[in-house]
């Protein structure tokens, strides 16, 4: 694993500090890794976000049927973000490309 010193203003030491204590994070360091990484996962679903209206503009579209759903609740079921993942398609979208689908969703179980 990899160290990062950070050097940071008081008032913001502070604030993590007390999130830590307040979150019942292990340390400050648990704290600042869970922050990091759900910003990562928002920026990651804002890509998604942006694969699929593009593939939705993009080549003709069909109707996903319930086989395609559920392929998509199985890949949904390899983690948290990728259950994420799948709530914004199966909750947002219901005509698109199905193979930007297969290909977005293969793109996020190898990310991991």
């Amino acid at each position: 694993m990899a160290v990062l010193k950070l050097n940071l203003p008081d008032p913001l030491h502070h604030w993590i500090e007390m999130q830590t204590s307040l979150g019942g994070y292990t340390d400050a360091e648990d704290f600042v890794s869970q922050v990091l990484q759900g910003e990562r996962r928002r920026q990651e679903l804002e890509s998604l976000e942006a694969k699929l209206v593009e593939s939705i503009q993009g080549e003709p579209s069909i109707p996903l049927t319930a086989e395609h759903w559920k392929s998509l609740k199985q890949v949904a079921r390899k983690g948290k973000q990728r259950e994420e993942s799948i709530k914004l398609l199966s909750g947002q979208l219901h005509w698109m490309n199905w193979k930007d689908i297969s290909n977005t969703c293969t793109n996020i179980l190898h990310r991991e």
